[in-house]
């Protein structure tokens, strides 16, 4: 899965992690966020989930969707290994 934060609500690690554990349920096996220096926020991050079942069932069909909790927004899509080279990303899963 691919997301993105709004840079007025920067979000940490264990931030997306909690996002998706409410939403889905103990479901992450790894989340990756994009590599920022010390005084800068992220703006994506990707992460693997252990079932992409529940993932899709709640994009009802579109191609990505806003999730809201506590006020953060983030945007949800599905990223598709097959035509990006991700494999670095669970290379040492």
């Amino acid at each position: 899965m691919f997301v993105t934060f709004s840079k007025r609500y920067p979000m940490s690690k264990e931030g997306v992690i909690e996002i998706f554990t409410t939403v889905y349920g103990e479901c992450i096996k790894l989340v990756h966020m994009q590599d920022v220096e010390a005084d800068e926020h992220p703006s994506f991050a990707n992460i693997v989930v252990s079932s992409s079942s529940k993932v899709e069932v709640t994009l009802h069909g579109a191609e990505k969707v806003k999730l809201t909790i506590d006020g953060k927004y983030v945007w949800q899509e599905i990223l598709c290994p097959s035509t990006q080279d991700y494999h670095h990303l669970w290379e040492n899963y």
